[in-house]
């Protein structure tokens, strides 16, 4: 019966899980002709920082460290970890890399009334 009972709960939260990851986006929409907010641009680095690892993580997995790589949104974008139709009139890039199995990255993004500091270092 404990046993039931642990197996109903599993599934109950996995398909919470499912239903919160289809809906995270809702709500937040982008259009070409407004500024962006320094709420959505730090949404837009957060988002393009967690689609760099996860991308040099799925790609680079069998590696235990990687040197810098370059991701930008559109690639990341076209690879499916990148929700860049929420963030009307920016683009940004990531340098990711891997140090003994621990994945990091900097994003930098430029919006057309904003431009993050360090993004034409890059």
């Amino acid at each position: 019966m404990i046993w039931m009972t642990g197996i109903i709960l599993f599934f109950f939260l996995l398909v919470i899980i499912l239903i919160y990851n289809h809906y995270r986006y809702l709500g937040r929409r982008a259009t070409s002709s407004y500024s962006v907010s320094e709420r959505n641009r730090e949404e837009m680095v957060d988002d393009l920082n967690d689609a760099a690892k996860k991308y040099v993580d799925h790609y680079y997995a069998n590696l235990k460290n990687l040197g810098e790589v370059r991701l930008t949104s559109d690639k990341l974008f076209q690879s499916g970890l990148f929700p860049k139709d929420l963030y009307g009139g920016c683009t940004g890039y990531a340098l990711a890399r891997k140090t003994d199995g621990i994945t990091y990255s900097r994003a930098f993004i430029k919006c057309d009334d904003y431009k993050s500091p360090g993004y034409d270092k890059y």
